[in-house]
């Protein structure tokens, strides 16, 4: 957003000036970008082949999603009443499920941090517990249809599937005020765009009356 807007305030401050003046203040401004990166550039030491080897494989998604670390430092991101321990205690079973509370089995189609989705077969209703945190922005659908979930007393995502087959869609919604947000910065992108656009213009139209 910053960028943007020094980005404009370039554009109108240039707009009445030549092309060529233009130019030259452009070619100036990205010297003296260059030159103030340079010292941090010159700190940066390249990863060894060994050392870029041993990164990939920390940093491949099984090995993080069975690893058991915890992707907080604290607790002050989790819902209340959560209990940090039961993410090193109870580990998933099979996919992002923890427990059933009956003989339920389910097959995995999709384990995003964000999405989930399972094939559930089950007897008689069972409730499945999962390895998220119960925050409020999580929505479940069962065959299409909406459906409720609850905090286990963990903290963690409770939810009921039917008996017999079932499909089960887990996923979680921004918050309203990051959708504001996002809606924000798109608004004032486009107003970002409209003003260079009427910035050019005038500057057109500045040169063509001087000539």
């Amino acid at each position: 957003m910053i960028r943007g807007l020094a980005a404009l305030v370039a554009a109108l401050a240039l707009g009445g000036r030549t092309p060529r003046a233009r130019a030259a203040a452009e070619l100036a401004l990205s010297a003296v970008v260059l030159v103030n990166a340079v010292p941090i550039l010159r700190q940066y030491v390249p990863i060894g082949i060994e050392d870029g080897r041993q990164l990939e494989a920390l940093l491949h998604p099984e090995v993080i999603r069975n690893s058991g670390e915890t992707v907080t430092a604290g607790d002050e991101y989790l819902p209340r009443a959560s209990d940090r321990d039961v993410w090193f205690a109870q580990r998933p079973i099979d996919g992002p499920v923890v427990s059933a509370s009956g003989p339920a089995t389910w097959q995995t189609l999709r384990d995003g941090g964000t999405r989930i989705e399972l094939a559930t077969r089950a007897p008689a209703p069972a409730r499945l517990r999962l390895a998220r945190w119960a925050f409020p922005g999580w929505r479940v659908a069962i065959d299409g249809a909406p459906a409720e979930w609850s905090p286990s007393r963990w903290g963690t995502l409770e939810l009921d599937v039917p008996a017999g087959d079932a499909r089960v869609d887990v996923w979680l919604e921004p918050p309203l005020v990051r959708r504001a947000g996002l809606w924000f910065s798109a608004l004032a992108g486009v107003a970002w765009v409209a003003g260079l656009v009427v910035a050019r213009r005038r500057a057109r139209a500045s040169v063509a009356s001087r000539a």
